[in-house]
């Protein structure tokens, strides 16, 4: 599976603004792969963003918080009306 990095950002948006609710759009396979990707990230938060490396960086750790509050969530979760 291809993954633009457009797609990379939709799917960071969707995790990091719906949490649990974004698992239902992201595939699990994405999600896969964007841990290995954040995984690659060794600080815990850049202490310099002002770089593309700093700032892409950053984006991973966010990304890396997200993907753990997805992952902590065991089931789906359900919204009465």
């Amino acid at each position: 599976e291809r993954c633009s990095m457009m797609s990379l950002v939709e799917d960071w948006y969707r995790l990091r603004q719906a949490g649990p609710l974004a698992g239902l759009y992201v595939s699990a396979r994405k999600i896969a792969l964007y841990t290995a990707l954040a995984d690659t990230v060794t600080e815990s938060s850049p202490a310099v963003i002002d770089t593309h490396v700093g700032f892409f960086s950053l984006f991973l750790c966010v990304f890396k918080r997200s993907i753990e509050r997805l992952n902590a969530t065991n089931s789906r979760t359900e919204i009465e009306l």
